[in-house]
């Protein structure tokens, strides 16, 4: 099955993390410098692979070793496809 490019609003689960890789960030999220300084300083980028998980009303964003805390509503400004099962 090929992998569907996605919101990740629509495949973050309630619960628990998953994994995903980033294919692109809305124009909306590029309009916003100081978000795109902080998701690059993270490793968020076009073809990256993070870890992303509920964290209340945040999001925990992990790539790699490094974690960040952001809005919720960010989760409707990043496009993935979700990695292999």
């Amino acid at each position: 099955s090929v992998a569907q490019v996605c919101p990740l609003s629509r495949v973050l689960p309630a619960v628990g993390p998953l994994t995903v890789t980033i294919e692109r960030l809305t124009e909306a999220l590029q309009a916003t410098p100081d978000m795109l300084a902080l998701l690059g300083r993270l490793g968020v980028a076009p073809g990256a692979s993070v870890t992303v998980e509920r964290a209340g009303p945040q999001l925990k964003i992990t790539v790699g070793a490094n974690s960040e805390l952001v809005d919720a509503d960010m989760a409707h400004h990043l496009f993935v496809k979700e990695a292999a099962r």
